[in-house]
């Protein structure tokens, strides 16, 4: 993104305009998936071009993705909440180049919803405000959890919806499928074993639904909007923004009380990881122990699955933010101060940062929505070998050399990595990474920073 609001496609990194982005989603290919405030979807592709692949004028507040990668490319699923239905599309990754050219938008293959929820084919299943979406990990189908509806639903791979949980009723009932019932429920998850997951926030607890459509309560008592740690029922969670699930263990964020809360989905045992001390409200930024660390409205959370480390988006705080399994948080990018600017840890940079992804290489992108940017974040140490552990963050670019897309891609990270660490290790390691010997690698930093980079 540019830094300024506004849309441009087929060009690079900093060059392409993203305006207020949010909703992010990675599939297996290293493709970014990025909903944006003008209500389209971009993609951002492995090398950083940005294209726009569904256009302003489909989506009408579209709040959620889900990307799930298959033999042919990679389904994409979009919570097209304003409009009341949920879209389908297949997209074969085609390597776009920076061109004059338009995009190819990817083929839609059902459109699923409609106002009212009702079970039904595409043309005849409704869906009222969908605001959840998640791949089951067990069969083709997608959930989809039904803000205004008050429905937990399957999808089919050919869009028939089917309520998997609630009848419509605000209330939090435990049963069978339709015979529980759910209030507004959000953000969902789905672990290894088909179990699924989701937070009722204006009701304050997390529930449970086994692949058989058992549901129950997880955590939380009603409409309690104050953290305390306890076993399933004796928790008390408050008002809740976003979930994760790693492992067997949901990480849920308590923005209106600045906190990180885990509940282990294996008994519902919930227990405060760090932020505001329970039964206090302590907006900041403080690095540090359980007893020490402080957050500023957390509300995007991802895990890096090489560490698994919690990634947490602060948005008051404007950074992110490395969040151990033993609850000890360490400042992973940016500070308390509002700005756009690239660099080490604390000298970037963010605008009201929202939603967090990691790749399988644990680096991390960040949609940040004031200021129209998606940022990267790599850590020089894991990659490069350099002394510091510092992660870098800056925002898509590619630098004007010739060499191969994966080189090129390489040599991205290692100029960067050496320009801002300027470690000798680091420059030795890059290029034996590379394959290249380091008087090559010297010229083309030369070349780079005779352009400006």
């Amino acid at each position: 993104g540019t830094g300024a609001s506004g849309s441009s496609d087929n060009v690079v990194g900093v060059h392409a305009g993203i305006p207020s982005p949010y909703g992010i989603s990675m599939d297996d290919n290293g493709y970014l998936f990025v909903l944006d405030s003008v209500n389209q979807l971009r993609l951002i592709a492995p090398d950083y071009v940005v294209t726009t692949i569904i256009p302003a004028g489909t989506l009408n507040y579209p709040v959620d993705v889900c990307v799930k990668t298959n033999g042919a490319g990679t389904d994409v699923y979009i919570a097209d909440m304003h409009n009341h239905v949920v879209r389908a599309y297949q997209f074969a990754p085609t390597a776009p180049t920076p061109s004059a050219a338009a995009p190819t938008l990817p083929a839609q293959t059902w459109v699923a919803g409609g106002g009212v929820s009702k079970e039904g084919g595409p043309a005849v299943g409704k869906f009222a405000n969908p605001i959840g979406i998640a791949c089951d990990t067990l069969t083709t189908d997608i959930i989809v959890t039904e803000y205004s509806g008050r429905y937990v639903n399957r999808v089919s791979s050919e869009g028939r919806i089917s309520v998997f949980a609630g009848d419509g009723t605000g209330a939090v009932l435990d049963g069978i499928g339709g015979a529980a019932q759910v209030w507004r429920p959000r953000e969902t998850s789905v672990d290894a074993a088909g179990n699924i997951y989701w937070g009722e926030t204006d009701a304050a607890v997390v529930r449970k639904a086994t692949a058989a459509g058992s549901v129950a309560l997880l955590a939380g008592q009603l409409n309690v909007q104050v953290f305390l740690p306890g076993l399933g029922a004796a928790a008390t969670l408050g008002t809740m923004i976003g979930l994760d699930l790693f492992g067997t263990t949901l990480t849920v964020l308590g923005s209106s009380q600045h906190m990180v809360l885990t509940v282990e989905t294996s008994d519902g045992n919930a227990l405060w990881v760090t932020g505001s001390p329970v039964g206090t409200i302590d907006p900041n930024t403080i690095n540090g122990a359980p007893g020490t660390a402080r957050y500023q409205n957390p509300i995007g959370v991802a895990h890096d699955s090489t560490t698994g480390d919690a990634l947490v988006a602060q948005q008051s705080g404007t950074c992110v933010s490395r969040v151990s399994s033993a609850g000890r948080v360490n400042l992973f990018a940016g500070d308390a101060i509002s700005g756009t600017a690239d660099g080490l840890t604390t000298a970037a940079r963010f605008m009201q940062v929202m939603e967090v992804a990691v790749d399988s290489s644990g680096a991390s992108y960040v949609s940040v929505f004031n200021g129209h940017t998606v940022r990267a974040i790599t850590d020089v140490q894991a990659k490069f070998g350099a002394t510091s552990a510092q992660p870098n963050v800056r925002r898509f670019r590619l630098l004007p050399v010739v060499l191969s897309d994966e080189r090129l891609s390489k040599l991205d990270e290692l100029i960067v990595c050496m320009w801002m660490v300027r470690n000798a290790s680091a420059f030795t390691e890059g290029a034996t990474q590379l394959g290249i010997s380091k008087a090559k690698v010297a010229a083309m930093v030369l070349q780079a920073f005779a352009v400006k980079f």
